[in-house]
Parts: C-alpha cells; structure tokens; sequence
C-alpha cells in the first residue's frame, strides 16, 4: 500500500475500497504507518467525510484489529449503553447492575473523563480499590460469575481504534460523525453487544451542541449500527443543565448509591429525579431491545421494580466485590466547602452548563489533559433547576474543595454559568427524542 495515495483520494473527496480501509488499518495497528500519516487522513476524512460503506468496513476492520468476545451462555443477547458524556452525567453505574439483575449480559467498556465532562471509570475509582483494568480472562470470568462488568478498553480490544482516538484528540477531528461512529460501534461490537442503546447528549454541557447535529449523529449511529449487524436506538437527552444533583467523582457515587438503595439521606429526591428518570428510561429501552418484554412501559415498571426490590444495589455490591473495590469504605471525605447563594428572588436559569463542568474541572475534579491528576472528592452540589423559582439568599450551589487557590477561577466560571431574571423561564426536557 501506497499511503500517501490513500490519503490523496480522501483529501480530493475520492472513496476508499474495502481492501484498501483494510489494509490501511492493519498496517496502522501493526505499526507499519507513522502517526503524521494517519493524522492527515484523519483531517481529511474530518472535511470531506466517509460514505456508509466506508464507516461499514472502518468499523470492521478496528473490530478485527483486536479480541471480539462472544457471549452464547446467557438465554438473552447482550446489551449496552453509550453515552456522548455531559456534566453530572452518572447513568452507568445505575444502569449496568439494573439490566444485569434481568439476566441480561452487560459487557460494559467505559472512558475517562477529559474537558469539562466526566467519565464513568473516574467515578468508579474514587471507591477504595476498585480496579477498572481487568484482564481479557479476568472480564470473561466475571462474565461468567456475575453477567456484566464495568471497565476500561484494554490493549486486546479495538487496539486501532485506541490509537486512533488519542490521535483525534491531539488534532482536532474528535467530532467528525464516521469516526465518532466507527469509534463507538467497533468497541460495541467488539464487546459483543448485540443492540447498543445510545444516550447522546445535546446543550451547552454536551459536545453537540445543536438538536440538528444530534439528530445526524443519532441517525448515523443507527445506519451504520445497522449495517454491521449491531441494533442501535439513540435517545437525545438535554445537557443544558447538569444531570441530577452532584458534579464530581466521588459525590455522584454518593447520588447513584442513594438512588440504588432508593433511600436519599439529604432532602428526598430533590435533584435525584432527573438521574433517576434518566436510568429508568435506559435501562428499559435495553431490556427492551434484547426481548425481555414487547412493551417499554413494561420494561419501565420492571426497572422500578428491581430498585426497589434491592436486586439492582445487591448487583452493585457484588460488581464493586468482584473488581477488588471496598464499597463499606467508601465515604465522602470531608473538604473545605462555599455556598453560593441568590443575590435576588426570581426565576434560576442556567446559561452555560459547560462553565459549571469547567468549575468541577479547575477545583480537581477533572483533566484539561490526559495527564492530569483528579482529586474524586471534589466537585460542586446543585440545589436548583434551570426554570425554578428562588428567593433571595437561597442557596444555588455548594463547591467542595480543597485549594483555595483553585477556588477563584472555579467560583468565576461558577458565577458566569447562570442567572437570576425577573421573568418566569422555560423549563428543560429530560428528554428530546427517540431515534431508531
């Protein structure tokens, strides 16, 4: 293979052949083509895009870079959740031990956080010993044991795709749809899930910005999912506003366990309810698509049902038992704390949810850089919701913290994120729309 011909024919909007996509990743995941090669590919597939039967084989051939787990002991398919990431967003640690409790095999590759939003393997760290790297026999056994597992991608799955995606990040061609697709679907697949449900995330605390580039993501995931054999229904859900009442990693543990045990400690479910409702709706469309029942408001009791039953908590404890984590002692350990309250009575609303996922970020509680260290106890409590009426000095937010250095520039993003007007605003949908 030539590869600077390869790259010619996407810079002049040219296709690729199957064999050619083949052999360009085989040869990257091999070692044989140099990073600044495939980085200007990548910068050309970012302007001049990749047609369906591209993505197809894209998807397949990082697929075939790496181990593909099959799952044929379990009387009901494997299914999955992916979310686009968002500030607070915590679904997953509720979700996998939910759908896992119907004897549906969760095979769940999770990522970090990096930006302004969190990640679900960081969440899960800040409980004492918890070990998101497990062996490709450590996740088979588990499997086997428990029937589903929370960890990150590993060397033996989709090792292009992981190469890949580090280059993206440090060239700017992170949000191009065929690679966000071929990205997201390979390790899917890969872990052997049969139907992906997919949260993607719209507003100013999401990286879809617009309901139009949500909706052409959602689509194309569903096509290209399609296409390579991987059922795939996408639910867009709002991130102009955090999700649920905690921002940080060992605080929306807190919220998640609250939830698992249906049990709040603080003021009920003020703030919960969204997180709660969010799940629920997941978690149903999964069951949903692996046949456990032909109706979602059926799926949707039945999840209730196995919260409150404790079957999805007990499924917590014994995933968290299973990875090497200490769940009896794991607590919020204490920090400096600041209350933010209303200058004035009025209506709350949330101008930028992207500068309050920043706050969290410069406290501790995130990575500007892949390198950076997290402190998981840090982070930000929201006690109200874009729309809602406040009195003056009700308070808005509590920042956890430990720098005091640090506080300033987090309490000015902090400050810049919202307002308080005289006129009733608009509250937000959980949910915009339901693409299959």
């Amino acid at each position: 293979m030539i590869v600077t011909e390869f790259i010619q024919t996407k810079k002049r909007r040219g296709q690729h052949t199957e064999s050619e996509i083949q052999e360009f990743i085989r040869q990257y995941a091999s070692d044989q083509i140099p990073d600044y090669q495939v980085a200007a590919w990548l910068m050309a597939v970012c302007l001049n895009g990749l047609e369906d039967a591209e993505t197809v084989t894209l998807t397949q051939a990082m697929v075939d870079s790496g181990e593909r787990f099959h799952w044929e002991d379990f009387d009901l398919p494997p299914a999955d959740k992916h979310s686009t990431g968002g500030v607070g967003d915590k679904t997953s640690l509720i979700i996998a031990p939910l759908v896992a409790s119907f004897g549906i095999p969760v095979p769940m590759m999770a990522g970090r956080g990096l930006g302004f939003t969190g990640g679900t393997l960081d969440k899960m760290e800040s409980i004492p010993g918890f070990e998101t790297r497990l062996s490709v026999s450590q996740m088979k056994r588990q499997m086997k044991d428990l029937g589903f597992f929370l960890v990150g991608q590993t060397e033996e799955i989709c090792p292009a795709d992981k190469r890949m995606y580090s280059l993206r990040d440090v060239t700017s061609t992170v949000d191009s749809i065929p690679l966000i697709c071929a990205s997201i679907l390979s390790k899917k697949i890969a872990e052997g899930t049969q139907s992906l449900v997919m949260d993607v995330k719209v507003g100013s605390g999401a990286f879809m910005d617009s309901i139009d580039r949500a909706q052409n993501l959602a689509k194309k995931l569903s096509e290209i999912g399609k296409l390579s054999g991987l059922k795939v229904t996408s639910l867009i859900t709002d991130m102009n506003q955090p999700l649920g009442r905690f921002v940080g990693n060992a605080l929306e543990v807190h919220e998640c366990l609250e939830i698992l045990t249906l049990n709040p400690t603080s003021d009920g479910f003020k703030n919960y309810q969204d997180t709660l409702d969010l799940s629920i709706e997941l978690a149903a469309e999964m069951i949903h698509a692996s046949g456990y029942h032909s109706e979602l408001e059926e799926c949707r009791k039945a999840c209730l049902q196995r919260l409150e039953n404790g079957m999805a908590y007990e499924n917590f404890e014994r995933m968290v038992f299973a990875q090497g984590g200490d769940l009896s002692s794991f607590q919020r350990k204490r920090t400096l704390e600041l209350t933010v309250t209303a200058d004035e009575t009025g209506f709350f609303k949330v101008l930028s949810n992207r500068k309050i996922g920043v706050a969290s970020v410069l406290l501790g509680g995130g990575r500007m850089k892949s390198s950076d260290d997290i402190d998981p106890q840090v982070g930000i409590e929201v006690f109200q919701n874009h729309g809602e009426e406040v009195c003056k000095g009700a308070p808005l937010f509590k920042l956890y913290y430990r720098d005091q250095k640090k506080l300033s520039s987090a309490l000015k993003n902090l400050q810049e994120s919202f307002e308080i007007q005289n006129e009733p605003v608009q509250k937000l949908p959980l949910i915009h729309e339901r693409i299959v």
